[in-house]
């Protein structure tokens, strides 16, 4: 049986280096792969993601991409205003029960306070 091939973990200067290197110098896409011991495929998916992403090149392993940071924050204050809205409604709910429990509505009993 063959060994399973141990998958590489690359830094993230490191693919800035192997794509500036592709984009800046005479050396052939085949040279810098041969002396950094990597896939061709892999120097141009980092070129790509570099220039879709600028900055936030490549995000993984616990990062987030910007955009995704936003996405989370929207989604946990969207999550934060539901609950804050479900504890009002169960607020008004007991404040407008009068004393035998049935419920006023809130109109009536905005007028039998004034």
């Amino acid at each position: 049986m063959g060994e399973k091939k141990r998958r590489r973990s690359y830094t993230d200067a490191f693919k800035r280096e192997v794509v500036r290197q592709m984009e800046t110098t005479n050396k052939s896409v085949s040279e810098i792969v041969e002396e950094n011991d990597i896939n061709p495929d892999m120097i141009y998916h980092w070129r790509l993601k570099i220039l879709r992403n600028g900055e936030d090149r490549f995000p993984g392993k616990g990062k987030l991409s910007k955009k995704d940071k936003e996405r989370a924050m929207t989604k946990k204050k969207i999550k934060d205003l539901e609950e804050e809205n479900e504890i009002l409604k169960k607020a008004i709910s007991i404040f407008t029960q009068d004393r035998n429990g049935s419920t006023r509505s809130w109109k009536s009993t905005a007028l039998s306070i004034r």
